[in-house]
C-alpha cells in the first residue's frame, strides 16, 4: 500500500515542485529580477499550503497549475498551438484553465493582427481537443453519468464559501444560478478590461489571476485545493508591484 501511495502521489509532488520552478520562470518574462524572482520562486515552494495538498493529501490540482502556468509561458513566446495544447492538457485534469482560453484569444488577436485568425484557430483547436479526446471513452460508455459529474458542483455547496451561508434560504439551485450569473458578469467585464490593455505579459498574467480569482471569490463551490489555482499568479501580480499589486 505505501508503495502504491508513493506512485500515487509522486507525481503530484513533482508537478508541485515545477509550479515553483515555473513561476521563477514567469517571473523572469515579467522582467522580476534578483531578489524578488528568488522570493517568488521560494514563496510557493516552501509554502506549507501547497505541501501540504500535494504531498500529503494528494490532490492532483498541481498538475493543472503546472499546465496553465506553460501555457501562459507559451502565449507569451507567440507559440499558440502548444499553448494551447498545455491548457488543453490543464483543462483535461481539472476544468479551470478553461477560463484561461477566451484571454489566450484576446492576447492571439492583439500581439499578431495580421494573422490572429488562424493562429486563434490552432490555439482553440488544440486547447480542445485534448479534453475532448479524454471524454470520449466516457461518453461512449455512459454519457448521463460523465454529465452528473461534470456538472456535481451546481448541485452542494462547498465548505470554504460563503455560499454556505446563503444557500440554506436561497436553495442550492438558486444559489448555483446566482454564482454563475455574478461570475458571467465579471468574467465579461474582465475581458472587455483586458482588450483594451497593452499586449504586455503584466496584463496576462494579472488578468488570469483576475479571472480565476473572481471564479473563486463566486463560485458555490470552494476547496482548500482550489487556492492553489490562483495562488501562483497572485504571487506574480503582488511581487510586480504597482498600482495592479
Amino acid at each position: 500500500i505505501g508503495a502504491l501511495v508513493l506512485a500515487i502521489k509522486a507525481p503530484i509532488v513533482v508537478a508541485d515542485l515545477l509550479v515553483a520552478y515555473w513561476i521563477y520562470r514567469l517571473a523572469g518574462l515579467l522582467g522580476i529580477a534578483g531578489r524578488k524572482r528568488v522570493l517568488a520562486f521560494a514563496a510557493y515552494a516552501l509554502n506549507p499550503l501547497p505541501a501540504f495538498i500535494s504531498g500529503v493529501w494528494g490532490m492532483f490540482d498541481p498538475i493543472a497549475v503546472l499546465f496553465s502556468l506553460v501555457g501562459l509561458e507559451l502565449l507569451v513566446r507567440q507559440r499558440p498551438l502548444a499553448a494551447g495544447l498545455t491548457i488543453g492538457v490543464g483543462t483535461a485534469t481539472k476544468i479551470f484553465p478553461a477560463l484561461l482560453i477566451p484571454l489566450g484569444l484576446l492576447w492571439i488577436r492583439r500581439s499578431d493582427p495580421s494573422t490572429w485568425r488562424s493562429r486563434a484557430v490552432g490555439f482553440v483547436s488544440c486547447a480542445v481537443a485534448v479534453p475532448f479526446a479524454v471524454s470520449v471513452p466516457f461518453l461512449l460508455s455512459d454519457p448521463t453519468a460523465y454529465l452528473v459529474k461534470l456538472f456535481m458542483h451546481t448541485k452542494n455547496v462547498g465548505q470554504f464559501t460563503y455560499w454556505t451561508l446563503l444557500a440554506p434560504f436561497t436553495g442550492t439551485i438558486a444559489a448555483s444560478v446566482a454564482s454563475f450569473v455574478i461570475f458571467a458578469i465579471a468574467y465579461v467585464f474582465l475581458l472587455r478590461k483586458f482588450s483594451a490593455e497593452e499586449t504586455d505579459p503584466d496584463s496576462l498574467v494579472y488578468y488570469s489571476a483576475a479571472v480565476i480569482g473572481v471564479f473563486l471569490a463566486t463560485s458555490v463551490k470552494v476547496n482548500v485545493q482550489y487556492l492553489l489555482w490562483f495562488l501562483p499568479l497572485a504571487l506574480l501580480v503582488v511581487l510586480q508591484g504597482g498600482r495592479r499589486a
